[in-house]
């Protein structure tokens, strides 16, 4: 009896680390494993692959066609992106650094630092200037919250700055939202365009 529960966990187990069948003869299989082997020590031991019929067959962890590369992880990408970011009044970009999008990362960390430092603090007082510009008679009452937000006494280059300063906060949130989004969606792969592992 405890051969057959015993039998059963080990099908259990292999089931759910291997997953699918896969077609060697597909390259793009190839990052699944499909490289040659004698014992499953040459696919990296059970944690990375199994040789199977003398061919590697990778976890879910693992790629490459010995099972030697390490995959990005889904649930630390996607923490990354979506608590590093303006929900929290943090500057987006870490989740981008984690998956080796270097340009990108610190494209976003630069914007989003502008927006932390610059914009975050004074959004509030943007949203009164130019809510101030489209309801209010009184051009003093403009020019004083426009003066007062950029240092600067002409309302018109102070709106210019703030809307300036709006579209970049704009930016910033949905640059964030799509990342985060494109994660969950496993549309967006490591720099080196690997998947990352599943959760």
């Amino acid at each position: 009896m405890k051969y057959y529960v015993i039998f059963f966990l080990l099908f259990l187990f292999f089931s759910h680390v291997l997953g699918q069948e896969i077609n060697c003869d597909d390259p793009l299989n190839h990052e699944k494993g499909c490289g040659p082997c004698n014992t499953t020590e040459d696919c990296g031991g059970y944690r990375q692959g199994i040789c199977i019929e003398n061919i590697c067959k990778c976890t879910r962890k693992y790629y490459g066609p010995n099972c030697d590369g390490k995959r990005k992880d889904k649930t630390i990408a996607f923490l990354l992106t979506f608590m590093v970011g303006p929900l929290f009044f943090l500057p987006p970009g870490a989740g981008r650094l984690y998956l080796e999008y270097w340009e990108i990362g610190i494209g976003q960390l630069i914007l989003g630092l502008g927006w932390v430092i610059l914009i975050g603090p004074l959004t509030v007082m943007s949203v009164f200037v130019l809510f101030s510009w489209i309801i209010s008679d009184s051009k003093k009452d403009i020019e004083f919250y426009a003066g007062f937000l950029c240092f600067c006494g002409h309302s018109l280059i102070s709106l210019v700055i703030v809307v300036l300063m709006l579209m970049s906060a704009t930016a910033a949130i949905i640059w964030w939202t799509v990342d985060w989004i494109m994660i969950l969606n496993n549309s967006l792969d490591d720099a080196n365009g690997h998947k990352l592992s599943s959760w």
